[in-house]
């Protein structure tokens, strides 16, 4: 078997890591208009489960468009767009990365001969909680760390305006001015719970 698909083992016979993937995309829209101006409104909603436990992200997205004459010689033209998403304890798949991307780990820092799922039960003290110094699989040992004692949070959110305004002077010239306003946030949060003995008590109740 590769050893790509090792890791996938151990997170399925160590504990209830993985789970079923689930996308949930629901669209819904509303056009209109007459001869002189038309408009659309639409909103989109994004779900969906990572296959790794606590790992989600959610998109929500409304967007807004129009366009037409209001007046003898003027035209506008106007869109709207608002996007606002949250992700759940995501993992990069950077090299740079490399403690949190699970195919380079479980391809370029274990051996064949690994038995993950034994790795697992035994890389922390049955006493302390704490994990084990083992400076060949730390990179591992401290992913499960992170996946059982980590919970972090990234909230993005933008909007993009743009207006046009056209003024046909007559058929062989007009003059059009252009607007634009974005705006850009990003926050996040991250938690980091205890390690010690007792948190087990933490993971059982969290779970």
């Amino acid at each position: 078997m590769e050893r790509k698909h090792r890791f996938l083992l151990i997170l399925i016979t160590g504990e209830r890591y993985i789970k079923m993937v689930t996308t949930l995309i629901q669209n819904v829209a509303i056009n209109g208009g007459n001869e002189k101006a038309v408009f659309r409104l639409s909103y989109s909603r994004t779900d969906n489960s990572g296959v790794l436990k606590n790992n989600e992200f959610t998109r929500d997205a409304v967007s807004f468009k129009t366009n037409g004459q209001i007046s003898k010689i003027f035209f506008v033209d106007f869109g709207l767009n608002y996007t606002r998403s949250k992700a759940r304890n995501a993992y990069d798949q950077g090299f740079y990365r490399e403690g949190q991307n699970l195919a380079l780990m479980t391809s370029y820092y274990m051996p064949r001969n690994l038995d993950l799922g034994d790795f697992y039960k035994n890389y922390r003290d049955s006493v302390t909680n704490a994990i084990k110094s083992q400076a060949v699989y730390s990179t591992i040992a401290n992913f499960l760390h992170r996946m059982e004692y980590y919970d972090e949070i990234r909230n993005e959110e933008s909007v993009l305006n743009n207006l046009q305004l056209r003024a046909q002077i007559s058929p062989n010239i007009a003059v059009t001015a252009k607007a634009n306003y974005n705006i850009y946030n990003v926050n996040g949060k991250r938690t980091e719970y205890g390690g010690g003995a007792l948190s087990k008590w933490r993971w059982l109740l969290w779970n």
